[in-house]
């Protein structure tokens, strides 16, 4: 099990949310922050799932 990577994707995916988060709050259109948001999240996912 790599539990370093997938801790290292997950804070990744997590700070990627974030910044997403904030650029749409700045004035960036919700719904693509949104669908950025989701697609970085079922990306990552499925890429640690693949890992394992």
């Amino acid at each position: 099990m790599n539990t370093s990577s997938t801790g290292e994707i997950l804070t990744t995916s997590v700070l990627g949310g974030l910044v997403m988060g904030v650029l749409s709050f700045n004035g960036m259109g919700s719904a693509v922050a949104i669908g950025s948001m989701i697609a970085v999240s079922v990306i990552s996912a499925t890429y640690a799932l693949a890992r394992n």
